[in-house]
């Protein structure tokens, strides 16, 4: 397995400037913390919206099946 992550972020899609500045920001520190080891890119963003009984596509599954972990971010909105 070739890791292409250093870590998967994934987090409840909601609308509004609160969460999206948080996810944002968020993201922007992990890949500025991590770009010096594993370059840059290293943090995947889940952008995609799901729906109850939805599947994951291909694209997710290979992205956190490359990751070296896993961030879930768990937010009130």
């Amino acid at each position: 397995m070739a890791i292409e992550y250093a870590c998967f972020m994934s987090y409840r899609h909601a609308e509004g400037d609160l969460s999206n500045n948080l996810i944002d920001e968020l993201y922007k520190a992990l890949s500025d913390e991590l770009e010096p080891y594993f370059g840059k890119g290293s943090v995947y963003l889940d952008k995609e919206r799901f729906k109850a009984g939805d599947f994951f596509n291909e694209g997710i599954i290979g992205a956190l099946y490359h990751s070296v972990c896993m961030i879930c971010v768990y937010t009130p909105f």
